[in-house]
């Protein structure tokens, strides 16, 4: 698990799960260094970033810190897993310091295709992130990725994958199809 925080040149990288973690102290004097040299922008991304765990903070939690500490600095988040975005988020995106663009790792709308790929949510928990997101009523921009073609994966799955795209009305999509080389087109 990773964060990587990214400032037009400037890329940060935070893990967590036993990897280089960044202190609170160490990750609040970047931002106020980011913005002392004129960033107006911070993107928080990386693999499953909402998984992100730094002592008794969480990914909310560091943001909302971040929030709490800086001043005038906007935040971009990416990446974000939709069985981890929960009511705490609805907060988070009412705040006019994130960037109302967001990206979901959506992967699947089938659930015995979401579980044959190891995901830990089903379907119905990508509708829910997307409402949260959507709950600041600022209209924001949410992107999906889905694979296709994934082994196993029936008519009646793909259908699926199709129509939570459709009802969830993302404004763009990465549709990759499934590869076994290990490159699934990111």
């Amino acid at each position: 698990m990773g964060v990587i925080i990214s400032v037009t040149t400037a890329e940060f990288l935070l893990q967590g799960e036993g990897l280089l973690v960044l202190s609170m102290k160490k990750l609040l004097r970047m931002f106020s260094r980011l913005k002392n040299e004129g960033y107006n922008e911070v993107v928080l991304t990386g693999v499953n970033v909402t998984a992100y765990k730094s002592g008794n903070y969480d990914f909310p939690e560091l943001v909302k810190l971040i929030l709490e500490k800086t001043e005038s600095i906007k935040i971009r988040l990416s990446s974000l897993e939709p069985d981890m975005v929960d009511d705490r988020y609805r907060e988070l995106v009412a705040n006019e310091r994130i960037c109302s663009h967001f990206h979901l790792p959506v992967q699947s709308g089938s659930d015995a295709v979401l579980k044959a790929m190891g995901r830990k949510y089903k379907s119905e928990k990508v509708t829910e992130a997307v409402e949260i997101l959507r709950s600041s009523g600022r209209d924001p921009f949410i992107s999906a990725d889905i694979i296709t073609g994934y082994p196993g994966e029936t008519d009646d799955d793909f259908n699926d994958s199709f129509n939570i795209l459709k009802n969830n009305n993302f404004a763009s999509m990465h549709v990759f199809p499934f590869q076994t080389s290990g490159n699934q087109g990111f």
